[in-house]
């Protein structure tokens, strides 16, 4: 169903941790659900909307002066505390279901790095696409950086909307830079910084 796909992403990781600082100014750490989170919040960036109910946590971070009807970069962390181990697969495939519906057509999805698991922690790295729409100027693209635990699904997304992208190989480097700017992720004392 979903391709992996290993390409200058793994090499261009080893360069971000130097530039991922250019970037980042403010660690954002929450605590939900018995799951602790952190990660980089890119410089410019504050929270424009956070949602909470008995089981799910939604906060979503644009860029400055931009609103959620108007944003071009947002940075979004959802967290789901289902009780048990969710697949990485089926968390793909529910998020690309769910991006069809918002495009209004099949979206590309596919992941981008390789599966890790750290400590009981598994984490992957989704790419999602509206692709290309000849009748629009610009879709939405997002990496999603995924973690499945014993009890919850985490994902912390980097979404640029602007020119239409069909695959993750239309990534310049500047595009994936900015997307792994919230990096360093720690899961529950768990530490990722590049996933090779």
């Amino acid at each position: 169903m979903f391709r992996r796909r290993i390409s200058k992403l793994s090499v261009l990781a080893l360069l971000a941790g130097v530039s991922t600082h250019v970037w980042a100014s403010e660690m954002v750490q929450v605590s939900q659900f018995g799951e602790e989170i952190s990660f980089q919040l890119p410089d410019g960036f504050s929270s424009g909307f956070s949602q909470k109910s008995d089981n799910a946590l939604l906060i979503e971070y644009t860029n400055s002066g931009a609103t959620l009807d108007n944003w071009t970069e947002m940075v979004t962390l959802s967290l789901h505390h289902v009780g048990s181990r969710v697949d990485t697969v089926a968390i793909a495939s529910f998020m690309s279901d769910s991006a069809s519906v918002q495009c209004k057509r099949k979206v590309v999805a596919e992941f981008v790095q390789p599966q890790v698991t750290v400590g009981e922690i598994i984490f992957d790295t989704l790419y999602v696409s509206c692709g290309r729409k000849k009748e629009v100027a610009e879709s939405e693209a997002y990496v999603a950086h995924i973690a499945s635990t014993p009890e919850s699904v985490i994902s912390i997304q980097r979404a640029l909307k602007g020119t239409p992208r069909l695959s993750s190989q239309s990534f310049d480097d500047e595009w994936f830079l900015r997307t792994i700017s919230v990096w360093p992720i720690t899961v529950n004392g768990e530490y990722l910084m590049d996933l090779n």
